[in-house]
This record gives structure tokens, C-alpha cells and sequence, in this order.
């Protein structure tokens, strides 16, 4: 999903797996952060956050 509303500086950004929350990025939107954070809080508690890969 991208939000962009250059008039009012301010743009929301998120990023998604599968359906799923897998990050966010916002800039003038102060209280967006939270709600990212709790569900993708929620994803890492439910153990269906994607793992990286092991390093070589």
C-alpha cells in the first residue's frame, strides 16, 4: 500500500508478504508507526515471521 500526499508532506509506505505485514515506512504520519508496530508485533508473536537466511 502507498499513501502519498505531497501538499501535506506526508507519505505511508507499507510493505507486505504473502498477504501479510512485513514492514512499514512513514514520514508525517505520527501516529501510523504504532499501529505497524503492533501488528507486526503480533506477527513475530504468532511465529509467521520470515526468518533470514543463514549466513554463508
Amino acid at each position: 500500500m502507498v499513501e502519498h500526499d505531497p501538499a501535506g508532506r506526508r507519505l505511508e509506505i507499507s510493505y507486505h508478504r504473502a498477504g501479510r505485514p512485513v514492514g512499514a515506512l512513514t514520514v508525517g504520519r505520527t501516529a501510523r508507526p504504532a499501529a505497524y508496530r503492533s501488528a507486526l508485533e503480533e506477527r513475530l508473536a504468532s511465529g509467521t515471521a520470515a526468518t533470514a537466511p543463514a549466513a554463508r
